[in-house]
């Protein structure tokens, strides 16, 4: 039986490493390499990874840029037939990890063929490379505070890894007390063409290309050395390129080596100052940085919500062997770039390909390391203090695999969470320890870790969760049924609001290792877990895990069950809500996958807890931390702000080039979803537009996207506001629909918001189903739809014993549309419309609604159907409940 004890047993087995490694007695002796990447944003130089070749006796680095991490075996080659040129002479030994891209035939044969060795390390263990992954996170360490400081897009990256090289390679080490490029080169180095990341300085136009009445300078920023010519990198905001200029002028104060520049070296030039602004809202615009929006790091929640792993999945600049030339014309790279979602995610240190066998236990690089030439920079300037902070807190991002969690500064907290995961397992008897029959494939196994904050972003727990891989599994084999009810976000705002208004008590909490209370009906067998292997068996699993494509079903019968035994009845409305009533006592129960969320007047079924919004009779439901993932994750966090959430004229805008792949496209829709179904209205009539395009998306509608992240983004402190105790009214909906607006199809939008108690809790935009030959009937479409969704309401609010006051208001601002669902009479402007729109007349002869007539410009609704202005969007949203707290 695999359990708790002799798994912390068995990790105790992997040896340690030696601390002392053999150092290269000459020049040349020894070169070690590894890959970092992929980069989310790709380089101006539309680069997604780089490789490092670190000389191991004199330390000296040299990187270079790749767009594919297929070009390894070419650079490598590269590397070596620039130092036969340079030197005359071959490398002895070349040393990498295992990874393909390295073993390839095409570099082995080379290798052979120069008599080069070639080392690997062996399986999982990356220890044998440590100096290689370590000088790769120096360098993207250097780069992210080098960015972070001088606010530069996020696309220069591989400009800051490139200049990061360039000046560690001159740091002194301690060993030899020389520089690594003064070992490597046999020339002393002078230090006096040293500056800042990110310098201002002014450039010179060269008179060939300078009309006579333009100026004879222009402001950039400072990006580093060129690696093939006597010359600086200069970024240039304007064309966002990156050109090479010999004459230029630096106005920083901290030049290395130099005095600082007077101002009247500056008088001889008539100075051009750039602009990098974004267009007008009203037009069509490109999504672009601005440098000044990140002000000096402090201790506050903003930066301990900044996220690290954004900043490095980038592209880098011109590369130390072989300089690739400047484009001019460079199309801006995408800001992110989605891998598919059953590949892993990269690290900053690229990963081995690996099998889910045992990983290394705690890893120590910095020891092999310092004994093998590394160099020191010495005491950080007390400038930079700020920012040595600042890296402390930005470097503090979620491990993605096993072997990331062991290597993080965390590992400590990482490894409690994995041992109290594995312990939680093996009480609940989740498995058994058994050989895998014939024929039969074991299920891989993964660690998925997360850390817990509060509403102020603080980390209050580290959680490790044990995942099976469920999507190697084979339909009939190892499972058969899956579907499992989801409540509905309506549910979920509406018990808010009644709790409100009656002064429930709320409490939410999740069950740990929910999914292990679940019997498995089928045989299931499953790899064991990354860094708990003991011998070659496999887990033949009792209970149900995370990850199972059954899992989610198997948990939902057994709390359906339990709770059925416990006197819950289970709603018709919605199958994940409960009700339980004892006499005069009410308790109501959701369930969203193991978290659930109860509320009821009763003390003794409830907790004691009530929380101040709850004593008020108001709830706010606010998403603030995740639309700022959101916005890290799009590489916008620096971006212009915007007013509103969709260009009012996007029907009118035609753009023919096609993106080449929508996954990024598609993630991102996906999470802003999320957020316009559950706490803004004011975004899902944009949403909805541009989900409509994510098979085929164009480069206008990504960038509409980012426009409604960048709207987010400078609204996320927005909360929906869930009950107010000065409206009596029960149930009141808005409906409005947009006609014709769609020049492609020519279809018609429809929208509807449903208030109970004075909050909002039910809203939907979506496209109607065949196109309307007038505006009534497109409004009159939309007052069906809205309909049918205050008859589910109206039976849900009959599960909370709220007394509904009947008609229930429904407001429209057409006329026309309003006396079609009064009147009987035939006419032939409706004789063609579907029967099902007309069951809206018998609901009203029933009494259940009433339809009033709502100014235009009073209609809640009209934000759900078409893009509006930034002054009425506001009193709309406002209107709906989306309110700032403060």
């Amino acid at each position: 039986m695999l359990s708790h004890r002799n798994l912390q047993d068995i990790k105790r087995l992997r040896k340690s490493f030696p601390k002392e490694a053999s150092k290269p007695e000459e020049f040349l002796d020894l070169v070690v390499s590894d890959v970092c990447g992929p980069m989310q944003v790709k380089s101006i130089q539309g680069s997604r990874y780089f490789i490092t070749f670190i000389e191991i006796y004199s330390g000296y680095t040299v990187v270079s840029f790749m767009k594919e991490k297929s070009e390894v075996p070419t650079k490598v080659i590269e590397y070596i037939e620039s130092i036969k040129v340079k030197f005359g002479r071959k490398m002895k030994i070349f040393r990498s990890d295992r990874g393909t891209e390295y073993t390839n035939s095409r570099l082995q044969d080379y290798l052979r063929s120069e008599g080069i060795k070639f080392q690997s390390t062996v399986g999982y263990a990356p220890e044998q490379n440590g100096i290689a992954e370590r000088k790769n996170r120096t360098l993207m360490e250097a780069a992210r505070t080098m960015l972070f400081d001088s606010k530069l897009p996020k696309f220069l990256w591989a400009e800051a890894v490139n200049e990061a090289c360039y000046n560690q390679n001159r740091l002194v080490s301690k060993l030899r007390n020389e520089t690594p490029y003064e070992v490597y080169n046999k020339k002393k180095q002078y230090f006096k063409d040293f500056h800042i990341f990110g310098s201002e300085v002014y450039f010179k136009i060269p008179d060939e290309v300078r009309k006579k009445l333009d100026p004879k300078a222009k402001k950039g920023r400072y990006v580093g050395h060129d690696n093939q010519a006597k010359g600086y990198r200069v970024y240039e905001p304007d064309s966002r390129t990156v050109r090479i200029h010999r004459e230029v002028v630096f106005i920083n104060k901290y030049n290395i080596g130099r005095n600082p520049i007077k101002d009247q070296v500056i008088k001889d030039y008539q100075i051009e100052e750039s602009s990098d602004n974004i267009q007008n809202e009203d037009t069509k615009e490109d999504i672009q940085h601005e440098e000044t929006i990140i002000k000096k790091p402090e201790l506050s929640k903003e930066n301990l919500q900044f996220d690290p792993e954004d900043l490095f999945e980038l592209t880098p600049p011109e590369e130390q062997i072989q300089n690739q030339g400047i484009n001019e014309n460079q199309e801006e790279p995408n800001q992110n770039e989605e891998e598919d979602i059953d590949e892993e995610f990269h690290d900053a240190v690229e990963e081995q390909e690996q099998l889910p066998i045992q990983e290394p236990e705690v890893i120590q690089i910095e020891n092999e390391v310092r004994r093998s030439g590394r160099v020191t920079a010495g005491k950080l300037p007390s400038h930079l203090k700020d920012y040595e902070l600042y890296q402390v807190l930005s470097t503090n991002s979620e491990p993605r695999t096993y072997k990331q969690a062991i290597q993080s500064e965390d590992k400590d907290k990482w490894i409690a969470a994995m041992d109290q995961e594995i312990k939680s397992l093996c009480d609940n008897d989740a498995w058994c320890l058994v050989d895998l029959p014939v024929g039969r494939k074991a299920v891989g196994s993964k660690w998925v870790f997360k850390r817990k904050e509060n509403q102020d972003g603080h980390i209050i727990e580290y959680k490790a969760r044990l995942v099976a891989q469920g999507y190697s599994q084979k339909y009939g084999e190892d499972y058969d049924e899956v579907f499992a009810p989801v409540t509905r976000s309506s549910t979920f705002r509406l018990l808010l609001a009644v709790s409100g208004r009656r002064k429930y008590y709320v409490k939410q909490f999740d069950i740990k290792t929910a999914f292990l209370n679940g019997e498995l009906k089928e045989e299931i067998y499953l790899k064991q877990p990354p860094g708990y292997e003991i011998n070659d068996q496999v887990l033949r699993l009792k209970k149900s895990l995370y990850g199972l494509k059954q899992a989610a079903r198997v948990w939902n019968q057994t709390i359906h069950q339990v709770l059925i035994e416990d006197g819950f009845i289970q709603s018709q409305a919605d199958m994940c809500f409960y009700i339980k009533n004892l006499s005069d006592k009410s308790c109501y129960l959701i369930i969203h996958v193991d978290d659930i969320l109860i509320a009821g007047s009763d003390l003794e079924i409830i907790s004691q807890t009530q929380a101040k919004l709850n004593e008020e009779g108001n709830f706010f439901i606010n998403q603030e931390n995740y639309i700022k993932k959101i916005v890290s994750g799009a590489s916008l966090s620096d971006a212009k702000p915007s007013r509103i959430p969709l260009d009012v004229g996007y029907y009118k805008l035609e753009d023919e080039v096609l993106l080449e792949d929508n996954k990024e496209y598609r993630k991102l829709i996906g999470m802003l979803l999320y957020v316009s179904t559950n706490s803004r209205p004011d975004i899902s009539s944009s949403v909805s537009i541009l989900s409509q395009k994510v098979v085929s998306p164009s480069r206008t509608d990504l960038n509409e996207v980012k426009r409604i992240i960048r709207y987010l983004n400078s609204t996320r402190s927005l909360s929906l506001r869930l009950s107010t105790q000065d409206q009596n009214e029960v149930i009141k909906f808005y409906s409005d629909a947009n006609w014709a607006e769609d020049r492609r199809d020519r279809k018609s939008n429809s929208g509807h918001i449903g208030f109970v108690f004075g909050g909002a809790v039910s809203w939907a935009c979506r496209k109607q189903v065949s196109v309307s030959l007038s505006s009534t009937e497109a409004e009159y479409i939309a007052l069906t739809e809205a309909t049918q969704e205050i008859l589910w309401l109206k039976n849900l609010c009959e599960d909370f014993k709220i007394n509904i006051k009947f008609p229930i208001e429904v407001k429209a601002d057409n006329h026309s549309a309003i006396k079609m669902v009064d009147s009987h009479k035939f006419s032939n402007a409706t004789k063609h419309i579907a029967t099902r729109y007309h069951f809206i007349k018998e609901v009203k002869e029933k009494g259940v609604i009433q339809i009033k007539y709502v100014p235009a410009e009073d209609n809640i609704a009209d934000m759900l159907t078409k893009a509006l202005g930034a002054v009425k969007l506001k009193q709309l949203r406002e209107a709906a409940g989306v309110i700032n707290l403060e």
